[in-house]
């Protein structure tokens, strides 16, 4: 499936199975999807546990807009 810019989508499994996904997200390196994990995540070396759970950023939409994810069209 191709989900072009600007376009509203969502996964639903539907199956009694779990749904395995591998996604390609362009573009990457700086402004890409790396950027947006290192910035809305946690440092963490190899060998590290994972962190606690946190919550998202309070300028996430900010975050988004900059790195990989497209501003989606306005409503109304």
């Amino acid at each position: 499936m191709f989900v072009g810019a600007g376009h509203r989508h969502k996964f639903v499994a539907t199956g009694e199975e779990p749904l395995e996904m591998m996604w390609v997200v362009l573009p990457g390196g700086p402004n890409g999807l790396d950027d947006f994990f290192a910035r809305i995540g946690r440092p963490r070396t190899p060998d590290e546990p994972a962190p606690e759970p946190f919550p998202r950023p309070a300028d996430v939409a900010a975050i988004e807009a900059a790195t990989v994810f497209a501003p989606l069209p306005a409503t109304g």
